[in-house]
């Protein structure tokens, strides 16, 4: 960008997005009307003007996806600021993190480099529970052990991430009453990538609804409790409130609390999350089957996804879990058949991918029966037995979208 920017006085918007540029010339300051900066995915860009605090009118900073390692100083004077995207906490500049108390910023924020915050007093200053935000993402170092130092930054938030955090082991400093829990309006918590991470979830999460944990070699089934539980202690299911429930790539699912019905080492109970809609569990190595308690209700399922884990499908799904309307099967070597019954009937969306034992008894799936099913997906990986497809009445008449794909020995499509 040339030095001459800095004569176009009048000059309001400036989208760099995903450009080459390495540097923004001191001269970009004295654009005092300037109320747009957008410079997401200049993956070359490595620092700030250091005057940048002198666009007092600006109202939009996009700084997503750059190199740069530290806010410029003096953040606290864009009073007119309402869109930051992200906020990167120096080695040097640590402290300045305490000057997002006087940014009036709403929307997303992603906070990065806070393990570099030394006293926790300039996190508490930030101020964060009083800001408008919708989505709060945060970055530590990846040997990061302790967060207590900058809890306060992170008290509001409705949504959270957690990656790449080798070296954080308890949740014992966030709270495990309604009291002086930090997470009261968390709706969405992510967790990839932590192993050491092996105790149970923070006790109060009265809003979550969604939970996803990715790459934990460990997983203790302590979920969080939700206001409903706290309030019918009587209820065993832990996840009562949650809506969406994601376990991927645990090697080890460890007894699920309060759970008295199976061993939930190898099994999990698919009434133990009576609200869930979404559910997905994939590569689990030691878990074998979903079953169901003998006294709760169906559960209520809209999606259920399964990849290389169980030796079969939940028994009666046709009736105990007729309100699935999508199913995903992803590698099962062993699995054969369909559970006695069928697959509910109101199903309208099925994939089957890498499921060898199971293609080769598909005149058996009874597929024509689901008069809902309008999207049908299927890889013949590792077929070799097949020839015409599909074969005639395999297939429901309503079928209105079909996928194949990784199928090198599929030769003919039946007409």
């Amino acid at each position: 960008m040339p030095n001459w920017i800095g004569n176009l006085k009048h000059l309001r918007y400036i989208d760099l997005s995903y450009g080459g540029v390495e540097k923004l010339p001191e001269t970009i300051c004295t654009l005092h009307n300037l109320q747009t900066l957008l410079l997401s995915n200049c993956y070359a860009l490595a620092q700030f003007p250091i005057n940048l605090a002198r666009l007092i009118n600006l109202h939009h900073l996009d700084v997503r996806s750059t190199k740069v390692k530290e806010m410029p100083p003096h953040m606290d004077m864009l009073k007119d600021l309402h869109t930051l995207s992200d906020f990167v906490v120096g080695k040097q500049t640590a402290s300045d993190i305490k000057e997002l108390k006087e940014l009036q910023i709403a929307g997303t924020l992603s906070i990065s480099g806070l393990h570099n915050i030394v006293n926790s007093v300039d996190a508490f200053e930030a101020n964060m529970r009083d800001k408008h935000l919708n989505e709060l993402a945060l970055t530590w170092g990846s040997d990061t052990d302790d967060l207590q130092k900058d809890i306060e930054a992170i008290y509001i938030s409705s949504i959270l991430y957690f990656k790449d955090m080798l070296g954080w082991q308890e949740w014992s400093h966030f709270g495990n009453s309604q009291e002086d829990g930090a997470f009261p309006h968390l709706c969405q918590l992510y967790l990839e990538n932590c192993p050491k991470l092996t105790e149970k979830l923070p006790d109060y999460l009265p809003s979550l609804a969604t939970l996803e944990v990715r790459r934990r070699e460990q997983l203790l089934g302590s979920l969080p409790n939700s206001q409903v539980i706290l309030e019918t202690p009587s209820n065993d299911g832990l996840a009562y409130a949650l809506s969406v429930l994601k376990i991927k790539y645990c090697r080890k699912l460890s007894q699920l609390n309060n759970c008295y019905s199976c061993d939930s080492t190898k099994s999990i109970p698919l009434d133990y999350f009576p609200r869930v809609k979404e559910l997905k569990l994939y590569d689990c190595l030691n878990l074998e089957s979903l079953t169901y308690s003998l006294v709760s209700d169906s559960p209520t399922f809209l999606f259920l996804g399964i990849l290389k884990i169980h030796k079969s499908l939940p028994e009666h799904m046709c009736t105990r879990l007729s309100s699935l309307r999508a199913v995903t099967l992803n590698y099962y070597p062993e699995l054969e058949s369909f559970p006695e019954g069928g697959l509910p009937p109101n199903l309208d969306m099925l994939r089957i991918f890498g499921c060898k034992k199971l293609i080769a008894n598909r005149m058996h799936w009874g597929l024509d029966r689901l008069i809902s099913l309008i999207c049908f997906g299927i890889s013949f990986e590792e077929c070799e037995d097949v020839v015409p497809f599909p074969e005639d009445s395999l297939l429901p008449t309503v079928l209105t979208t079909l996928y194949i794909n990784n199928s090198p020995n599929l030769e003919i499509l039946d007409s």
